[in-house]
């Protein structure tokens, strides 16, 4: 990615950088050329553990809550056309299952 022509200043946050001129679309070469964690002999160490601790925090959030609409809300299941389908942001409400959270 340093030494990229895809990725300018790959030092600097730019988010943007992934986002075609609306600010919502992903840029498709972009996100093709994305890979956060290399691949090969160069790959990122940390990457098991990475996933690991996402999935042990939406599982904690699952155990612990119900997650249902905001009030008001439904959940629109239609996605966003880009480069990939993306979902749509979705009010939601988190309800504590007991007393302790």
């Amino acid at each position: 990615m340093a030494r990229s022509p895809v990725f300018r200043n790959p030092e600097t946050f730019q988010p943007e950088r992934f986002l075609m001129d609306d600010g919502v679309t992903p840029k498709k070469e972009t996100v093709e050329q994305l890979c956060p964690f290399s691949i090969g002999k160069r790959q990122c160490a940390g990457e098991a553990l990475a996933r690991v601790e996402l999935f042990i925090g939406l599982v904690t959030l699952l155990q612990h809550y119900k997650i249902e609409p905001a009030k008001g809300h439904e959940i629109d299941l239609e996605p966003i056309f880009a480069a990939v389908l993306l979902p749509k942001p979705q009010p939601l409400r988190l309800i504590p299952l007991s007393s302790h959270h």
